[in-house]
């Protein structure tokens, strides 16, 4: 008979998303990673380089988005501690890390960092610099740490290279793990686990600075289990709130979201997002999809790449994906949105040796292949 009319096209000739793996270098201690004013992934990570046994940090320019090309700087080399990394407001990355005669303060010239000036900012290294981000007077804000864990500090630099500095404000004694960002109020917002000063943990806590330089602050629970935030991450969604994610150790292990419900987190909605995760899952991190939506990532010591989506900005809906099945495929983590709308995650990946890996992401759930609606 005559030949039939030509059917709708299957599922199986629908586009598909895929995604890239990359990798970086090897031998990583620590990762950190930021979109650089020219579009492009930029990661600074501290690396140990054998069979000298020194540290060296190094700056990884991407040249696309799945950083299949790049540049490397070497940033420093001898006795330094982890590197924290922010966009300034002329595109380029400043760096900061601990060495042992204090806090550095690296400025780039340009995006890969060949051209860049180092200037000490503190000659006292009592303190640990743990993150760093960009105000909206385009000077960094940096929070650090205490060697023995009583405390986490913030203070505003005054310039773009920290010449000047604010005053140290103290945001929480007894205080361990911390995320930083700024809010959309333009105010900065800490998210941490706090201590008491028995060594009692009280959980993880909110502090929203009143001010620019955090004079004063709004102090708000956010979870009192004495197992919660070991991990813990920070997001300003596509609401302007605050989304942070982070891990409770009880048994079973949980990986819970809580989202601020205003600027000052006061008031929030907590959400358990995973239940029975190995006891070696690590610090999670939080990227917002093309979709405007939280992907929240985790990993660990022989724990696989995994992402949950959010389904609503505060997590009320989630689905789960595997991103990199290997196992010990991600036992330290670091993503930012790229200009593309897609999560970059960069991470360790310690299958067989150290490397340090980027994946970029080609759609919203970050899976190898998802059929386009």
């Amino acid at each position: 008979g005559a030949t039939g009319p030509q059917g709708a096209q299957g599922l199986l000739d629908s586009p598909v998303f895929s995604m890239s793996e990359t990798t970086l270098a090897y031998e990583p201690q620590h990762v950190e990673m930021a979109i650089g004013g020219d579009g492009m992934p930029v990661i600074v990570a501290s690396l140990t380089i054998e069979p000298e046994e020194r540290s060296e940090i190094i700056l990884i320019h991407c040249s696309n988005l799945e950083c299949a090309t790049g540049t490397d700087t070497v940033i420093a080399i001898g006795t330094v501690g982890v590197p924290v990394i922010a966009i300034g407001a002329d595109g380029f990355p400043l760096i900061a890390y601990l060495d042992g005669s204090g806090e550095t303060m690296v400025r780039c010239g340009n995006a890969t960092c060949s051209q860049r000036t180092a200037s000490a900012v503190d000659t006292s290294p009592t303190e640990y610099v743990e993150k760093m981000v960009i105000g909206p007077e385009g000077y960094p804000v940096v929070t650090t740490t205490s060697p023995d864990n009583t405390g986490v500090t913030f203070r505003t630099c005054l310039d773009e290279t920290c010449a000047a500095v604010g005053p140290r404000q103290t945001l929480s004694t007894w205080a361990t793990e911390h995320a930083l960002a700024i809010g959309a109020d333009g105010l900065p917002l800490i998210a941490l686990r706090r201590q008491n000063h028995t060594g009692g943990v009280d959980g993880v806590v909110a502090v929203h600075c009143d001010d620019a330089g955090c004079t004063s602050t709004t102090i708000t629970a956010i979870d009192t289990s004495s197992s919660a935030g070991e991990g813990i991450a920070l997001r300003i969604g596509a609401d302007g709130y605050g989304l942070i994610a982070y891990r409770d150790t009880q048994d079973p292990v949980e990986l819970k979201a809580s989202h601020c419900t205003n600027l000052t987190c006061s008031t929030s909605q907590s959400r358990l997002l995973a239940s029975g995760l190995p006891s070696n899952y690590f610090r999670p991190a939080i990227v917002i999809g093309p979709d405007g939506l939280p992907l929240v990532l985790g990993g660990g010591s022989n724990v696989a790449l995994m992402g949950i989506h959010c389904t609503t900005v505060d997590c009320a809906g989630t689905s789960t994906v595997m991103i990199d099945g290997d196992a010990d495929s991600a036992d330290m983590l670091a993503a930012q949105t790229g200009v593309d709308g897609m999560p970059i995650i960069a991470h360790r990946d310690v299958t067989g040796s150290l490397v340090l890996s980027l994946t970029h992401c080609s759609s919203a759930f970050c899976v190898p292949y998802q059929r386009a609606s």
